[in-house]
């Protein structure tokens, strides 16, 4: 892959990138509380995220067409599927089928919850709102 200079924000290429490092990309805040990276948004079929939820932070109950797998990377939270609770830990994952109504909440107020989201099919307004921050990100420099 050849790389532009031009089009670049902390060495994520903007148009397409085909491997890289999430620790390379800013978080976008999504709501209080609630911060998002997303990646993988050249893909055809799926895409994921890292999101970052801290203690406090608004329930957010919500369904979407895609399927979805959530890994937990660090924290504590219940996450909810249908309104079954699951208690998640790092290292912990569920699968969240689609239409099905989920969400979490982080039940340690000194350590956030740090998750991994891979969608299929990509949520094409997560990609839309991510690139458009990047670009605004890029503008700011």
């Amino acid at each position: 892959m050849s790389l532009n200079k031009n089009n670049f924000l902390g060495g994520i290429e903007m148009s397409k990138v085909e491997c890289g490092n999430w620790n390379d990309i800013p978080f976008q805040e999504n709501r209080p509380g609630v911060k998002r990276k997303v990646f993988a948004m050249e893909s055809d079929s799926m895409m994921g995220s890292v999101n970052e939820l801290h203690f406090g932070h608004s329930k957010w109950p919500h369904s979407h067409p895609h399927e979805q797998i959530s890994v937990i990377l660090q924290g504590v939270c219940d996450f909810y599927v249908n309104d079954v609770p699951h208690r998640m830990t790092a290292g912990s994952w569920i699968f969240v089928p689609p239409n099905a109504e989920h969400y979490s909440i982080c039940l340690d107020e000194n350590v956030p919850v740090v998750n991994m989201d891979v969608f299929s099919p990509p949520r094409k307004e997560y990609v839309e709102a991510f690139k458009q921050f990047l670009e605004e990100a890029k503008a700011d420099k």
